[in-house]
């Protein structure tokens, strides 16, 4: 029984060794292992258009040992405004190298007529603010998981295509070889609508201000001068187009024949 009970704290002991022994080796091996160090240039639109945006998200995992270590597995998420619209994932294969900066670029694309369908208030707006953070998980020697996120925020460009309304097409003038017609064109610009209607009615009040500077001051004497130098600036100053008002626009089309037409057209015997 006792010769039970010594081995049993034999092997106790034994275990509290092994446990103290590895701590003293793992402690100095972390001193001088360094975790990856991960960061992020953000956010750049590689191309822009009516129909989609294309960016790519820019990050940069420095290896700091004289060791390779694992690909991490990298995970990210996009938000608009408020808005979860997009995440993913990149799978953790390969390894980066001893001492090296490894790059890495993931690609976002936004859809914008699928954007506006599943988020109608984004369509409002001209931009909108975002933010996409990565978490870059690592399976690293002696630290085992290790968690690394970061951050890039900014704003995004809401485009939306300029709608086009054939108002009206005038025959102007009809020859055996030629056609004209003149065709009227309204094209109504979404974009960047809510800041030039401010700056119209901002300015439609400095108008109608001046306006009735001059109207009060013009026909008296020690104002008259006063009076016409604002006259002067109205006249200078670049009126802004009321927003609300499509843009219309008016071009001559011309359809020439390329064969020129006999004098009789057709021709019947009886």
């Amino acid at each position: 029984m006792l010769k039970k009970k010594a081995l049993v704290l034999f092997i106790f002991f034994l275990f509290l060794i092994c446990q103290t022994g590895m701590a003293a080796i793992k402690n100095p091996i972390q001193s001088v292992f360094n975790k990856p160090d991960v960061s992020t240039d953000g956010l750049e639109i590689t191309s822009l258009d009516f129909d989609s945006m294309e960016a790519m998200l820019n990050l940069k995992i420095n290896n700091l040992n004289s060791i390779s270590v694992d690909y991490p597995k990298i995970t990210w998420t996009l938000k608009l405004g408020e808005i979860l619209y997009k995440s993913g994932s990149l799978p953790d294969s390969g390894k980066i190298a001893p001492n090296k900066v490894e790059e890495i670029q993931i690609p976002i694309s936004i859809a914008f007529k699928e954007l506006y369908e599943k988020h109608p208030s984004l369509q409002r707006l001209d931009v909108v603010s975002y933010s996409v953070s990565a978490d870059v998980n690592f399976k690293l020697p002696i630290f085992g998981k290790s968690n690394n996120s970061v951050v890039a925020t900014g704003e995004l460009p809401m485009l939306k295509k300029p709608v086009v309304n054939l108002d009206s097409i005038l025959l102007k003038s009809m020859e055996t070889d030629q056609v004209v017609f003149a065709v009227t064109a309204s094209i109504q610009k979404k974009n960047g609508f809510e800041r030039r209607e401010h700056a119209y009615k901002r300015q439609q009040k400095d108008i109608k201000r001046l306006e009735e500077l001059i109207e009060k001051f013009r026909y008296k004497k020690n104002k008259a001068a006063f009076a016409q130098s604002k006259i002067k600036y109205l006249e200078r100053m670049e009126k802004i187009e009321d927003p609300k008002k499509a843009d219309t626009k008016t071009f001559k089309a011309r359809f020439q024949c390329a064969v020129r037409g006999g004098k009789n057209v057709l021709s019947l015997d009886h």
